[in-house]
């Protein structure tokens, strides 16, 4: 929600690495806040393995992205690695507990 009603200076300087034009930037950002949210809304409300592991990965990618074009965003306070560690943290118990409760075919 947040980036469709303030959006944040880091990522407007962060897209922009990849979309040139300003006004791009920011509709783009409302189309990927959308987008966060339908995405969170599925991994609430399903037990999808692959979605979840679709989130590690691009949590994954998204680390990287940060970490080859806004390196210096580590020093803050709520840095990328602190917060995206967290959340694979996070998504790998989600796939424990779904283990648990659905378990895989045998093979």
């Amino acid at each position: 929600m947040p980036k469709i009603v303030c959006q944040s200076r880091g990522e407007i300087d962060l897209l922009g690495h990849v979309i040139p034009v300003y006004q791009w930037v920011c509709e783009a950002i409302i189309w990927i806040g959308a987008g966060e949210i339908l995405f969170g809304f599925l991994l609430l409300v399903t037990a999808w393995r692959w979605l979840i592991w679709l989130n590690i990965v691009a949590l994954t990618g998204l680390l990287l992205f940060v970490l080859l074009f806004e390196p210096a965003m580590f020093t803050l306070p709520f840095n990328p690695l602190t917060l995206n560690v967290s959340l694979i943290a996070l998504s790998l118990v989600a796939l424990l507990e779904i283990n648990k409760i659905k378990p895989l075919p045998p093979e």
